[in-house]
């Protein structure tokens, strides 16, 4: 009787958070890709951002590619109600090129994990009446509901522990960020052939400038030398 009373109490402390609503039930996930001006930069940022938010880093890694430019890829979890707004900071971090959003209802799948948990429960009630009822069992029939009964409790308990580990999973929103680094631009060419012809030629009409005023001025002082000899 005594483990009847325990298994009732349990019953009526467990029953209303089987059957409660689920309905917002769902995992949600991002992917997000960013063009960033500087790697170490951005995956700083990243790493602030997500401890802000309440989150944790699972993983991350880089690469460095040609010509020394860098990308990698840093996964993190954060609760499912801060999503939304470390998506719109991360955004901010770059140029977004890329972005998914993914959301999978588990509302039927926690649903069946509780109602099963409840037929045991349910089980194990009968179980309990079966050996409390008074009756006269043979001990290989004791052994027998004894045995189904350790089987039922397992069950639940196994049951109840998957339903708890789904909706922690729920709670949490996994992302995924990916960052690199552009390619660099390539230099612009400033030489132009027509430019560089006129500058080149600059020199040589400078020197036959000078040289014509010198004989300019020459050929002026000789006139002006013969007019004052024949005065």
């Amino acid at each position: 009787m005594r483990r009847i009373s325990g298994v009732l109490v349990g019953l009526s402390l467990v029953v209303p958070c089987v059957v409660q609503a689920a309905d917002s039930v769902a995992t949600r996930g991002a992917a997000l890709v960013l063009k960033v001006e500087t790697f170490e930069t951005a995956r700083q940022k990243v790493l602030e951002l997500t401890l802000s938010s309440g989150g944790e880093v699972r993983q991350a890694h880089s690469q460095v590619a040609e010509k020394g430019r860098r990308h990698g890829t840093v996964q993190l979890s954060v609760p499912a109600q801060k999503l939304e707004p470390l998506l719109t900071q991360l955004r901010g971090l770059g140029i977004p090129s890329g972005e998914r959003t993914t959301t999978l209802e588990r509302w039927s799948e926690s649903e069946e994990l509780a109602r099963r948990a409840e037929r045991s429960k349910g089980h194990q009630v009968r179980l309990n009446g079966l050996l409390g009822s008074g009756r006269r069992l043979r001990g290989s029939d004791v052994l027998y509901v004894e045995e189904r009964l350790v089987r039922a409790e397992n069950d639940e308990d196994m049951l109840r522990l998957q339903r708890e580990k789904l909706l922690r999973a729920t709670a949490l929103s996994n992302v995924t960020v990916v960052l690199f680094e552009p390619p660099a631009l390539p230099k612009a060419n400033l030489t132009h052939p027509r430019r560089d012809l006129v500058l080149s030629w600059i020199p040589t009409v400078l020197t036959w400038a000078f040289w014509l005023i010198v004989a300019g001025a020459t050929g002026w002082v000789v006139r002006w030398w013969r007019r004052q000899q024949r005065a």
